[in-house]
């Protein structure tokens, strides 16, 4: 008897439970919140995301690349309205120039370029043509839509894997290089939180040079392997900016454990009056600094500090 009692408890318990004045209560006090928080958080990420937006000086430049050829954008199989990457190209020394000029010819240097947190890749076409100029391939991964070049969202080592694979297969088909991959070779880089994915991601990849623009202060989130004795050989370059106000040191101890993470070679350098916006071209938020330089002399000395180092190794 008991156990019927029970049992017509439990009924009559899911009726009310599921019950439209249930819900509705349910929704009222509890649903309706989540939700309403969720509207909050999409807010802040979308003003956060047009704050990261390309100014117009790194549009009018991506367009420009754009016709004239030195820049392709490479769309993501699995979803033609996004971008998989920007792939820029230095100048050909000729016009017409046949894939088999390469064949006696050094490797090429290529870099694969990780965004920072929320920002546009666009904002990076300066800074890429710079290099590219100076004979470099850049590819600068877009992480849209997100813009969160992170695990599981389009930057693993898987995939940048075929990022690379795709872009040698351009180059080849556009005659920049000759014989795939082997003509190439390929270092990462990124800026921010694309550095600390850069850093991540570096021996999985077995890169050779790591270039790591604006990421400090987080000291936890690089990895030790970068200075351990079983770690492949690897070069780092790491370009700070004084007025940072986002991947800053707080001191020079700050900065100096920093440095301890790193390979004994690496190589490092201080932007002076430079920030953290001053690595690409978008507009300074709340959280940074006034730059005391303008855009063009930080981008002048961090291009050429990298394509330094790519180059020539210092």
């Amino acid at each position: 008897m008991s156990s019927v009692t029970t049992l017509l408890n439990a009924a009559q318990f899911r009726t009310i439970l599921f019950s439209p004045l249930s819900l509705g209560l349910v929704w009222e006090h509890g649903a309706s919140i989540i939700i309403r928080d969720m509207r909050q958080s999409l807010k802040l990420f979308q003003t956060w995301r047009e704050e990261m937006n390309a100014l117009p000086m790194a549009q009018k430049c991506w367009d420009d690349g754009v016709q004239s050829g030195r820049i392709i954008a490479v769309h993501d199989n699995n979803n033609a309205h996004e971008r998989a990457f920007d792939l820029y190209l230095p100048k050909r020394k000729r016009r017409h120039q046949h894939r088999t000029n390469y064949s006696q010819k050094k490797k090429k240097q290529g870099l694969i370029f990780l965004p920072g947190l929320m920002v546009d890749h666009h904002a990076y076409a300066n800074c890429a043509k710079r290099l590219a100029n100076r004979g470099i391939i850049v590819v600068v991964v877009s992480a849209e839509p997100l813009r969160l070049p992170a695990k599981f969202l389009g930057c693993d080592a898987a995939d940048v894997r075929q990022i690379q694979k795709c872009a040698e297969a351009t180059l080849l088909r556009d005659c920049y290089i000759n014989g795939g991959g082997d003509d190439v070779e390929w270092s990462l880089g990124g800026h921010s939180f694309g550095a600390y994915r850069a850093m991540a991601l570096a021996k999985e990849l077995n890169v050779r040079k790591l270039i790591i623009w604006a990421a400090g202060k987080l000291e936890e989130f690089v990895p030790n392997y970068l200075r351990s004795d079983d770690a492949h050989e690897i070069r780092v370059l790491a370009i700070q900016a004084d007025r940072d106000g986002i991947c800053s040191f707080s001191s020079e101890m700050e900065y100096a454990k920093f440095k301890r993470s790193m390979p004994s070679d690496a190589v490092h350098y201080m932007v002076k009056g430079g920030n953290h916006a001053g690595f690409a071209s978008y507009p300074t938020n709340s959280f940074d600094i006034e730059s005391r330089i303008s855009r063009n002399v930080q981008h002048r000395l961090v291009c050429g500090w990298t394509a330094k180092f790519l180059v020539n190794g210092a």
